[in-house]
């Protein structure tokens, strides 16, 4: 038996044995293929069924602690139904969203509200065989995970212990890091193979390990360049990699399997140890810190720390994360307790000041100078990072190539020196070992090792990179420049009380992937679609968070959309949203305090009127922050709605520019009337009064502006969400502002 064998016997046992498919066609269709890559009793255990055997018991220990808890009402179908529903909610009521059957792809991602569960059985069969043949078709063993990922997404567990708001492929996978993990208890004499059906259930067996870089926005931002679009991308994109490699490297350390690596997004991933690995994870920490101290000094820093897992942690996993994620929390008070003094000493204190051998970009001094393409001197890393996001602008797949760990001199590296000291090659369209395609899933038409998600698409003009004043240029009206940033609200109360009392391990899990998948994945999707094309530029965007820029017009239609499509993917769950922030700015104006003020708007934003709900007492935000004023999502509808009225008043009905000006003073008088209209009250006399500040328009448009107004009155009293009544009266002002912008180069 070897890891290889549990590694695959682990991913498959479990889905062929549910899939409504015969183990003799199962079989027929893969004995060939895997014949090559297993043992003969890992063979004659996944496809004969033997019993009693090595295999039998970690697979049966693995499935044990990788069940979640599940309602006495769970329903019977093969699709599964979404996580998102239930979260904050009831969980004994019969779900109502699910998944069509269709392979993962970015835009079938969404759930859709179901009516019956049942599917033709042709159809079904079909759709299994089509996985099988894929899975015949493997040349590396790595290729069956993305395999199964793509196939078993929205495909529920038959089982009965398993609620059904779990795919099939997030089940597997956790059993398997769970399986890899015990054998590798076995391997190293920690227990034998007859302990394995006599576990207690209070031993610690295993380790979560976290990693979380810190400093992400400091570093992305730590530019001086005007010309800062490709720099930005290739500081972000950078940092989504190394994170990467970082995860590929310590499973490579520890000899585990790519299963173990629980999740990864947002500058964040988690691993799954035995517990006999705490000193040899001491030690890769340390040289992972080294060897970033080493390349960025003090810009970034990766926490890295560990919790005990017994049995019964599995099942009520949140305790374990909320205590780890304090921990990694911790680490950031006490970064380089591990230096030597005369280390922290150089490290901190010793600057070399050589003018003549500052980067223009970042001030670094001890990298080696060279003239960029836009006639500056800069370092080779700040020159690298633009150079990667020229490299990717085309990219279809990237590749990744195992090598020795190589000593960089830190006088002459660029950012491929620093994945090479992680013992990894990296380069886009150019093959290597493992070749990832990039936003599809279709990896196995070119034999490529998988797939990923991530935000690698750029905004072009004839096949160069579109710049930041070039896309304020595309805006429509005044030429400015908005920037969107946005992140999930009360994301750890989802993870430790949402999913409450079946937070298993592989729920934890499959939630995060499901969040990474919108963020990392279908937002990418949305900006390179027809609407959007070429024109937003997506700074970075995964985990819950994204940053983008774009034409001040466009970024509101993609906040707008965006948070639609968020809501229609979370299941129009009223306890999971995010808060945003627009910042409109001159393109002349620098990047780095445009996106400060940005996240400052968004930081006020989120902590503005908050209201609670539930019986958890959750804090609702779902908020936006527009030109510094914070709105509810119906208000920034709203707020696009009359600039698109006035907008057609001055364009359509010829009215003067001067009704902009009318408009802004009818403010005063509809604020009452606003506030008393969420209360449910209409007070029909001061609509009347209204229109003397209306007065010196045409009686017809008056009359219209204030039918208009009306409307926004009667949906309000109509409307029972507090949260989605228009309470604000500055969406006056702003929509004039808006409308002012969207006509001024028209009239010009």
């Amino acid at each position: 038996m070897t890891q290889k064998d549990i590694y695959i016997v682990s991913l498959l046992y479990k889905v062929f044995e549910q899939i409504p498919i015969s183990k003799e066609e199962i079989k027929i269709e893969l004995e060939n293929t895997f014949s090559s890559l297993l043992g003969k009793d890992a063979m004659k255990f996944l496809f004969d069924e033997l019993n009693d055997s090595v295999f039998d018991k970690i697979i049966y220990q693995a499935s044990e602690l990788a069940y979640v808890k599940v309602s006495e009402k769970r329903n019977k179908n093969i699709l599964k139904y979404s996580v998102f529903q239930n979260i904050f909610e009831n969980r004994d009521v019969d779900y109502s969203y699910s998944y069509s059957l269709k392979k993962l792809d970015l835009l079938s991602v969404f759930p859709e509200k179901i009516t019956e569960n049942k599917l033709e059985s042709d159809k079904v069969q079909k759709y299994f065989k089509e996985m099988l043949k894929e899975l015949g078709k493997i040349n590396d063993s790595k290729q069956i995970l993305y395999i199964l990922e793509k196939y078993l997404w929205n495909i529920s567990c038959e089982n009965e212990r398993i609620s059904n708001d779990v795919s099939l492929f997030d089940y597997v996978k956790t059993l398997s890091a769970i399986a890899v993990a015990l054998f590798k208890l076995i391997d190293n004499n920690i227990i034998n193979e007859t302990e394995l059906g006599d576990l207690n259930i209070q031993d610690n067996m295993f380790l979560l390990v976290g990693f979380d870089f810190t400093g992400i926005q400091n570093f992305i931002f730590n530019i001086k360049s005007k010309k800062a679009s490709k720099t930005l991308k290739g500081r972000s994109i950078y940092l989504g990699l190394l994170s990467r490699i970082i995860s590929k490297y310590v499973i490579r350390e520890l000899n585990l399997c790519d299963t173990n690596i629980l999740l990864n997004g947002g500058g964040a991933f988690y691993i799954l140890a035995p517990i006999n690995y705490e000193e040899k994870i001491e030690e890769i920490r340390e040289n992972i810190i080294r060897q970033i101290l080493q390349f960025h000094g003090i810009e970034i820093y990766l926490s890295i720390d560990m919790v005990k897992l017994s049995r019964k942690d599995f099942q009520s996993i949140s305790e374990k994360w909320s205590e780890l994620r304090e921990k990694l929390n911790a680490i950031k008070f006490q970064k380089y307790s591990f230096l030597e003094e005369n280390e922290f000493y150089t490290y901190f204190f010793e600057k070399k000041q050589n003018k003549n051998k500052e980067c223009s970009n970042c001030s670094n001094t001890d990298n080696e100078l060279v003239i960029n393409e836009n006639n500056t001197q800069v370092c080779k890393l700040c020159d690298s990072f633009s150079k990667l996001t020229e490299d990717m602008k085309n990219t279809k797949f990237l590749s990744l190539s195992e090598i020795e760990k190589k000593e960089i001199i830190k006088e002459n590296f660029d950012l491929y020196s620093v994945f090479k000291a992680f013992g990894y090659d990296l380069k886009f369209n150019k093959k290597g070992r493992e070749n990832y395609l990039v936003n599809s899933t279709e990896f196995m038409e070119e034999k490529y090792t998988g797939f990923i998600f991530g935000s690698y698409q750029l905004p072009l003009n004839n096949n160069r990179i579109i710049t930041f004043e070039e896309l304020a240029e595309l805006s429509e009206g005044d030429h400015k420049l908005a920037l969107l940033k946005l992140d999930v609200d009360n994301l750890g109360y989802i993870f430790s009380q949402g999913i409450n009392k079946d937070n298993s391990l592989t729920k934890v899990s499959m939630l995060s992937r499901m969040m990474n998948t919108f963020f990392e994945g279908y937002i990418n999707e949305l900006a390179a679609g027809q609407t959007f094309r070429n024109s937003i530029y997506i700074i970075y965007s995964g985990g819950d968070d994204s940053f983008l820029i774009g034409p001040w017009n466009k970024v509101i239609e993609f906040a707008i959309k965006l948070r639609q499509d968020f809501n229609r993917y979370v299941c129009n769950n009223k306890y999971i949203s995010f808060t945003a922030s627009i910042g409109v700015f001159n393109p002349k104006y620098p990047i780095v305090r445009s996106a400060e003020i940005t996240e400052k708007y968004l930081q006020k934003a989120k902590n503005a009127n908050i209201s609670y709900m539930g019986k958890e007492n959750i804090p609702i935000k779902n908020k936006i922050s527009i030109m510094g004023y914070i709105f509810n999502w119906e208000e920034l509808n709203k707020i696009n709605e009359i600039k698109d009225f006035i907008v057609n008043l001055i364009e359509e009905k010829k009215e003067s520019r001067s009704i902009l000006e009318k408009i802004m003073k009818s403010t005063i008088g509809f604020e009452r009337i606003l506030k008393e209209s969420v209360d449910g009250k209409l007070h029909r006399l001061r609509f009347h009064r209204l229109a003397y500040y209306l007065r010196d328009l045409e009686t017809e448009d008056s009359k219209m502006i204030i039918d208009y107004y009306k409307t926004i009155v009667i949906d309000n009293i109509l409307k029972k969400n507090k949260e989605e009544k228009i309470k604000n009266i500055m969406i006056i002002p702003v929509s004039v502002r808006l409308a002012e912008m969207e006509i001024r180069e028209r009239e010009n």
